[in-house]
């Protein structure tokens, strides 16, 4: 019989609680977060997901690189904010800025343009992804931390782009999410999203992965918040981080092509459907008025008369 180890308590998620203050940070010795928001136990800085995606391999950069980086920042003023006022005036999905950059122009770029649904991806020469990327990550000299889903390959790619970022910590999703979880195997970003109940498709674009990464963090530390039974004044922080997380994902091209489609075709049946009850309509009257009134000798007479002339 085969035992199973659970997950331990991981310094990712001792950082998660540190991050969102749901818990007390004197009682651990997680890394040193920065500052804290004026009348909040928050801390004040940028979650930024990133993730990069390419078919030649992260070990080193080719000569004519093939590849797509996604982008996802969240505030924590922002999130701050929806906790103490509410998410009803603001859109979920806005929580939350994407970002793509595609670098090459093959099949496989061009698809993944094509599949990004969290705003316009956008082409860029190999020259120019180190400033956006790093200007994204490092606005305003804010602090920040990095969320990945399985970090190894994404930092590879990162540094052969020689993109610095100097977050103040990076949260591995792969590993954080196991403690909260109680699992003893560590989960595809796929099975995270149905764990979850986080509502996605067109994975394998880089700017949706990146994006996705934040929502499983915010969903991370909503169930271990919600496993510790931290006070009561803590739930509408775990029900904001929910509603973020699990807010209905944008509508892809495929899909309004095809509800475009149907619309279509439904206005169509129902212009035949029209037609055909008038054209029914039409017949019925010209048939009732034949047998109303047959027209002899200039006057009208009923059909059962104009046949006994005729007997």
């Amino acid at each position: 019989m085969t035992c199973y180890v659970k997950s331990p308590l991981r310094d990712e998620i001792l950082v998660i609680r540190q991050l969102f203050g749901y818990a007390d940070a004197r009682q651990h010795e997680a890394s040193h977060l920065g500052a804290t928001l004026p009348n909040s136990s928050m801390k004040d800085v940028l979650l930024i997901g990133i993730d990069v995606d390419t078919y030649q391999g992260y070990e080193r950069l080719p000569t004519n690189p093939q590849l797509h980086i996604g982008v996802s920042v969240l505030d924590t003023r922002v999130l701050h904010q929806l906790v103490h006022e509410g998410l009803d005036s603001v859109r979920e999905t806005d929580v939350v800025e994407s970002y793509q950059f595609v670098v090459g122009d093959s099949k496989y770029c061009k698809t993944a343009s094509r599949k990004f649904m969290f705003g316009e991806s956008q082409s860029v020469p190999l020259g120019e992804v180190k400033a956006r990327v790093e200007s994204l990550a490092c606005r305003l000299g804010r602090d920040s931390i990095l969320a990945f889903h399985g970090d190894h390959s994404d930092r590879k790619a990162l540094a052969n782009l020689d993109i610095q970022l100097q977050p103040l910590y990076i949260i591995d999703n792969v590993k954080a999410a196991q403690y909260p979880l109680d699992l003893s195997y560590r989960l595809g970003l796929e099975a995270m999203l149905d764990t979850f109940g986080i509502p996605y498709t067109n994975l394998h674009a880089a700017g949706n992965d990146a994006h996705y990464a934040l929502r499983s963090l915010l969903m991370i530390a909503a169930i271990d918040g919600q496993k510790m039974k931290s006070e009561p004044t803590r739930e509408d922080l775990f029900s904001t981080l929910s509603a973020i997380a699990r807010s209905a994902r944008p509508i892809t091209a495929g899909e309004k092509a095809k509800a475009f489609e149907e619309s279509r075709r439904q206005i169509k049946a129902e212009k035949a459907a029209r037609h055909k009850t008038r054209r029914a309509a039409r017949t019925e009257r010209r048939r009732q008025e034949r047998e109303a009134c047959v027209e002899i000798d200039g006057q009208c007479s009923r059909t059962e008369d104009v046949e006994d002339v005729y007997r």
